[in-house]
């Protein structure tokens, strides 16, 4: 950034409103919540219903899964990440970025994909089983994070080393322990602790998997709200939930450091795959493609599925366009435009916290302020919101529960926005700015003609990736919409509570939309920005 005349007060100006915003919807509610549940009496005077056993089985189940959902990730990933980055064949890149492409995909189109396949393919464990689905689903989105984690480390250790090992008389196995495997242990550490740490918050997937008989600390807050009205054994158990998602973050933040053996910055000298190589490739990456394609395929043939074969009869009936009405056309609107707005939000407070740090070195607090919403389950932020926010704005009718739907997704996408910017802003050569001011170019100008132009390409995919976001929350949405306003993740989820074939369909078409809109959405920004590049 360039040098301003008073770096302190730009600084502040551009700190103003993330700070406002992340006080009043992030501090304020989490301080509102923390209240709730150690001081506050219950609804109408009533203690609260929740247990310290009851909170330490909600506890060790949260652990539980999120440690199965782990394990069976680094199984499915890291034998991909090898076939994907560690040998060269045409073709890899394509399919590695198939593979990842379903972690932007909104967690309530991969429950209820799983949620079709277990009860069409695996009819023998029936709809009261649901620990296999649920951790195979939480494979299937974080097998993306061991490819971009793992996958780097793999592809930018240099062949030669893994060479002189073998050399010098080690084994294909001594070789990779005593080479490969320092190489890439943080690494791998990394990817496990931040997939923990993803599994340990997919509120979504348990609870349309498991409904109320699995019940982690997110799903057990819900129900306490919901079924029982206990508001504070919902804040008791939010807060116990922020409390292990801060710890396990502050695991991935030690995890994830550099290790002591460097990559080579030049060309990394990985060999090319030969047809030796081939069954061990299609051997290592059947599981993750197979993880990948099944689940999706099914979802889609639910969606088309009617009474005599194949038929849109679902997605005639999901935009009120069947003779029987009840489509839910008005919450895929909504959806777009609070997301659009959200997005927009998001943006704004991520360009302003990254700028501010930029400008003056001790506005840096503003930047790692924004990642708190990152620190804690979206449960927490929907319960917070409603517990510190929800009666004042009850006045406001349906304004105020847009609003606090807006707010909700925003805080959820303002973190990714941030790593998404921080890096490219970090990035920007300061003799660049220092060339633009010696020719005559205020800050102001500098700022425009030189920083802006560097971070278009950044700004596009940061706002698909907040619209993506946006569009699929569903943890804190489930608490703050209505049931005469909710947004399409909730609408399905209302769906599927309703028994019938037909529901199931209409719900299965829903999420077939849900999943072209965040799809698209990304699409366009990453197109905009390889354009602008």
């Amino acid at each position: 950034m360039p040098r301003f005349a008073r770096p302190g007060i730009v600084a502040a100006a551009a700190a103003a409103i993330p700070v406002v915003f992340l006080g009043v919807f992030f501090a304020w509610p989490l301080a509102a919540t923390l209240y709730r549940a150690m001081f506050a009496p219950g609804l109408a005077g009533q203690t609260t219903t929740v247990s310290a056993r009851a909170v330490v089985q909600a506890a060790g189940t949260t652990l539980g899964l999120a440690g199965a959902g782990t394990a069976l990730t680094l199984l499915i990933g890291l034998p991909a990440a090898w076939a994907l980055y560690r040998r060269r064949w045409r073709g890899s890149r394509t399919l590695a970025a198939a593979l990842t492409a379903p972690f932007v995909l909104p967690t309530m189109v991969v429950a209820l994909a799983f949620l079709t396949l277990q009860r069409d393919l695996v009819p023998a464990l029936g709809a009261g089983h649901g620990l296999p689905a649920i951790i195979a689903a939480l494979a299937f989105f974080n097998v993306a994070v061991v490819l971009r984690t793992v996958g780097p480390a793999l592809e930018g250790m240099d062949e030669r080393l893994v060479a002189a090992a073998r050399t010098l008389g080690a084994s294909r196995a001594a070789a990779a322990r005593r080479v490969v495997w320092p190489a890439i242990r943080r690494s791998v550490g990394g990817a496990a602790a931040i997939t923990f740490l993803f599994s340990s918050t997919s509120f979504a997937i348990v609870l349309v998997l498991g409904g109320t008989r699995i019940q982690t600390l997110e799903t057990a807050a819900y129900l306490e709200l919901t079924s029982f009205l206990d508001l504070r054994g919902a804040a008791l158990l939010a807060l116990v939930q922020a409390g292990l998602v801060a710890s396990v973050a502050m695991g991935v933040g030690w995890l994830a450091r550099p290790g002591r053996y460097a990559f080579t910055h030049a060309a990394p000298l990985r060999p090319i795959a030969r047809r030796r190589d081939a069954a061990a490739i299609a051997l290592a990456l059947t599981p993750a493609a197979l993880l990948t394609l099944i689940p999706l395929g099914t979802l889609l043939a639910g969606s088309l599925r009617g009474a005599r074969g194949p038929s849109l009869a679902a997605y005639r009936t999901l935009f009120g366009l069947s003779e029987s009405g009840g489509g839910i056309a008005s919450s895929v609107a909504a959806s777009l435009w609070i997301a659009v707005v959200a997005a927009a939000l998001a943006l704004a407070v991520g360009v302003l916290a990254v700028a501010a740090a930029a400008v003056h070195p001790g506005a840096r607090w503003v930047r790692a302020l924004t990642v708190g919403p990152l620190a804690v389950s979206s449960v927490v932020v929907g319960v917070g919101l409603l517990v510190a926010l929800a009666v004042p704005l009850r006045s406001w009718g349906s304004a105020g529960t847009y609003g606090l739907l807006v707010a909700a997704q925003a805080l959820v996408a303002t973190p990714l926005v941030v790593r998404v910017l921080a890096p490219v802003l970090d990035g920007i050569s300061p003799l660049q700015s220092a060339a633009a001011a010696t020719l005559g170019a205020s800050p102001t100008r500098t700022v425009v003609r030189v920083v802006l132009p560097r971070m278009r390409g950044a700004l596009s995919s940061a706002a698909g990736l907040a619209f993506a976001v946006a569009v699929g929350e569903f943890g804190a949405s489930v608490f703050l919409a209505r049931p005469g306003a909710p947004t399409l993740p909730t609408a399905i989820m209302r769906l599927l509570s309703r028994p019938g074939a037909e529901n199931l369909a209409t719900a299965s078409a829903g999420a077939v939309v849900l999943a072209v809109i965040a799809g698209a959405a990304m699409m366009l920004a990453e197109g905009t920005r390889r354009q602008r590049a």
